[in-house]
């Protein structure tokens, strides 16, 4: 069995990280290549978050899933002690609004070496407003269908050469490919809670867009919440391998016990 490096991290933020690596098959954290900038109001619910562990701070995405919880990755949270949560910007550098919380719940089953459970809470400890640029989006729970046309969005990498994250928000048409497809890539890191998709001409997540939004838009432009971006290739973020998100349809029980959300 061929094995890579694996660097399990979000995007960089600090000039000098301890930076833990495992040995697993093909993946990396990631990391958008190949998109389009967003505009504002396009994507209310995308949240940044810078977060502090032992080691420096790093920055992922996330998802507001209702006025006062936000739904991430556990790889973004996993052993943080702060969390700084920016909204209703299209700026990873500046917000409509900052709120700073210490509390961040990674899945309880959360493995790091298998990646399995990939997703994770973060309480605001306050209420925040809705407004146009500001607003909760909803969670799915219909399992997504192979070959589903979806929206990833994240100030992930734009580039492999990249040495940090986008200052834009960003946002890329993806596509479900089967399960078995992409478990030939990456082997035990894809059961029935991930979802996997690939982009026309190279169009991924990279470093950076960890924890953010997979949506599924509707007919009427309705936008529902299906997965949270979790692992790319170690190959780079523009080889044309697919990704892997965290089926959010098959943790609407954990989410409802911490949150109370449907």
């Amino acid at each position: 069995m061929k094995h890579l490096l694996v660097v399990l991290l979000a995007g960089l933020t600090t000039a000098f990280r301890f930076t833990p690596a495992v040995v697993f098959k093909d993946v990396e954290r990631p990391k958008i290549i190949n998109g389009s900038p967003a505009v504002a109001g396009q994507f209310p619910w995308q949240v940044s978050n810078r977060f502090k562990t032992l080691y420096g701070t790093s920055f992922c995405g996330g998802s507001l899933i209702s006025n006062s919880w936000v739904l991430t990755a556990a790889h973004c949270v996993q052993n943080a002690y702060s969390f700084e949560i920016g909204l209703g910007s299209l700026s990873s550098k500046s917000n409509s609004l900052m709120v700073v919380t210490d509390e961040g719940f990674p899945h309880e089953a959360y493995d790091p070496y298998s990646l399995n459970n990939d997703i994770g809470l973060i309480n605001l400890k306050r209420t925040v407003e809705f407004t146009d640029t500001i607003r909760a989006i909803r969670l799915g729970k219909d399992y997504v269908a192979d070959h589903t046309g979806l929206t990833v969005s994240g100030w992930g990498k734009t580039s492999d050469a990249s040495t940090s994250v986008s200052a834009a928000l960003n946002f890329v048409e993806l596509t479900t490919i089967p399960n078995k497809v992409c478990g030939n890539i990456y082997s035990s890191a894809v059961t029935d809670d991930v979802v996997c998709c690939t982009g026309e001409n190279s169009k991924s997540t990279c470093n950076g867009d960890s924890g953010g939004p997979l949506i599924h838009l509707d007919a009427n432009g309705t936008a529902t919440h299906v997965g949270v971006v979790s692992f790319g290739h170690i190959a780079g973020c523009a080889k044309g391998y697919p990704a892997g998100f965290s089926r959010t349809s098959r943790y609407g029980s954990w989410i409802k016990s911490h949150t109370g959300i449907e």
